[in-house]
């Protein structure tokens, strides 16, 4: 009996030593084993990177706690977990806080908090919350500040325009935390802006028609326009002593051009190229607009003449004079008559606004939502083939083309397209070219200017990067000049909302061509919102109720029955 009870002791002790070793194991390291398939509870290696690299102290005060309902409990979860498991990564270097901004009792405290928040650059929602007096309103602060030293920069984790938070906008802001969190943690560190520059005087988008891009663009790099005017020095300079150009700018936009370059612009551009510098060309291949099209009905689309074709051609691309006809694309409004004083608008399916749909992994597109165009040109890959080609965007299977001059008739909506003849599917309209590049004036320039050491001409590029975008309003948001007011890119006035990516894919184009990769591979992650099939509930309801309330039972009789025989059995014998 002694032996027996000494043995059980012994065993005791050694279990207990196992289970505090385990623990102290457990407590001085981090795992997490994420079985969901979008991996929605593991951060991006970049995010890792990033923490693990942290050299100073960030402090998160986070305003989302409080007494309200489900949802924005889920969001607060959501953020809680997301920030422990930053802070898991970040060697102590990461600390975060909670604060209700509703809890003082005192009126004036509480409004005087409020004020401070927004100064801070916090934006508050009225949520109407049900109670037995009624529907009452309450302020919420879904947002975060964020501080480094002295600096402090603000984080809004709802995301959403409605005015009623629903499960979609929880669920997109769940999605989009750990980009907000991680690109403010990356503005904050940031000791360098990279700059970029919109280039202007050939008829190209005016700042409020990038408006929206712009914006975003300037939270991360320094941003510029600039007006070539065949000077030479407008997007470089000699260093003085040395004898040779650097280029001013990172990337550089050529945004919708309408008038031809002069030989002097296209030198200093190419010679842009061939220093290093990054461009994004969105170039139209035929000149088409809606204005001149709601005045008249119909028009003759001619092809556009910038001159800059032949020199997209000798890097790669050709964009072709004709239009895509698409049949996945977006609607237009148009007046079918008036019924009484009031116009009667209807909406139709407008074929010269093709909607690609990204299919390619390349992380400039992965994931990101389809893309709106505007009279869109089809591009194609040529030349050398040491220069690396990827096609970042398609048309549809269902594709037509127009060559110029394309006569474009309002009339079309009244008679549907037939895309099974005369079809060319998959038409690339966005380009990436990567590799060294070989000046278009390599063969044309006299031996003094090839050797002038103002000039500094390269032949040749290094390795650098270009996109060509067959379409010069994909980057354009839509203004309210009564107003004089912009939407965001991507918004579609008849939805009420952002329904197009092409601010993603843009952002995620510069961000590549700059060597961000991290941003891009956190932009593109995504979480998918399962929602429970209505049909099923209302049909199926009771028997999961019975279901729930009588398995649970049952299981545990199973193991009493068990426990109880198991029992019987040892001690029997």
């Amino acid at each position: 009996m002694n032996s027996k009870k000494s043995k059980s002791i012994i065993q005791f002790f050694i279990q207990l030593g196992i289970i505090l070793l385990a623990s102290y194991i457990l407590s001085i390291s981090f795992f997490r084993i994420d079985l969901t398939s979008e991996k929605r509870y593991s951060l991006t290696p970049s995010t890792i990177e990033l923490m693990e690299n942290l050299e100073n102290d960030i402090l998160v005060r986070v305003y989302l706690k409080g007494d309200y309902p489900a949802d924005f409990k889920r969001l607060e979860g959501a953020t809680r977990e997301l920030l422990e498991e930053l802070r898991s990564y970040s060697n102590d270097h990461l600390e975060f806080v909670f604060i209700n901004p509703s809890e003082s009792s005192d009126k004036k405290e509480r409004e005087k908090f409020y004020g401070d928040l927004m100064k801070s650059g916090l934006l508050y929602t009225n949520l109407p919350i049900e109670t037995s007096d009624g529907v009452q309103e309450k302020i919420l602060f879904p947002g975060a500040l964020i501080s480094l030293g002295e600096s402090e920069i603000p984080v809004q984790i709802l995301k959403g325009r409605e005015r009623v938070a629903n499960a979609s906008m929880i669920n997109q802001s769940i999605n989009n935390l750990e980009y907000e969190f991680t690109s403010a943690f990356q503005k904050l560190l940031q000791t360098k802006k990279k700059s970029i520059a919109f280039i202007e005087g050939h008829g190209e988008l005016e700042s409020i028609d990038v408006g929206d891009i712009t914006a975003s663009l300037k939270e991360y790099y320094n941003l510029d326009r600039v007006t070539i005017n065949e000077n030479i020095n407008s997007l470089s300079n000699v260093i003085d002593g040395k004898g040779y150009r650097i280029n001013k700018y990172d990337l550089i936009f050529v945004a919708k051009p309408q008038l031809e370059f002069s030989d002097k612009d296209r030198f200093i551009l190419d010679q842009y190229i061939m220093h290093g510098g990054k461009v994004i060309w969105m170039i139209d291949g035929v000149i088409a607009d809606m204005d001149s099209l709601r005045v008249s009905q119909q028009n003759i689309a001619p092809p556009s003449k910038l001159r800059l074709e032949d020199m997209l051609f000798n890097y790669g691309a050709r964009i072709n004079k004709d239009l895509i006809l698409d049949k996945t694309c977006a609607p237009i409004m148009l007046n079918v008559g008036n019924f009484g004083d009031q116009a009667q608008m209807k909406m139709f399916p407008w074929y010269f606004n093709p909607i690609l749909i990204p299919l390619s992994s390349h992380p400039i597109v992965s994931n990101v939502d389809p893309i709106l165009t505007q009279f869109a040109s089809s591009v194609d890959a040529v030349g050398d083939s040491s220069i690396h080609k990827t096609v970042l965007l398609e048309s549809s299977e269902l594709t037509r083309i127009y060559k110029a001059p394309a006569r474009i008739n309002l009339a079309i909506v009244n008679s549907p397209m037939d895309f099974s003849s005369n079809s060319e599917p998959f038409r690339p309209v966005a380009i990436l070219l990567e590799g060294e590049f070989e000046s278009f004036f390599k063969f044309s320039l006299s031996p003094e200017l090839m050797n002038a050491e103002e000039i500094d001409f390269k032949e040749k590029s290094a390795p650098t990067k270009m996109i060509v975008i067959g379409d010069g309003d994909i980057i354009r948001n839509t203004v309210n000049e009564a107003r004089n007011r912009l939407y965001p890119l991507g918004y579609d006035k008849n939805a009420g909302r952002i329904v197009y990516g092409n601010k993603d894919f843009l952002m995620n184009a510069v961000n590549f061509l700059l060597s961000d990769q991290q941003l891009i591979s956190i932009r593109s992650k995504t979480i998918t919102l399962r929602q429970l099939n209505i049909e099923k509930v209302k049909t199926e309801y009771r028997f999961w109720q019975l279901i729930n309330l009588i398995l649970p039972v049952f299981i545990i009789i199973l193991m009493g029955i068990g426990l109880n025989y198991y029992r019987k059995k040892k001690y029997q014998a």
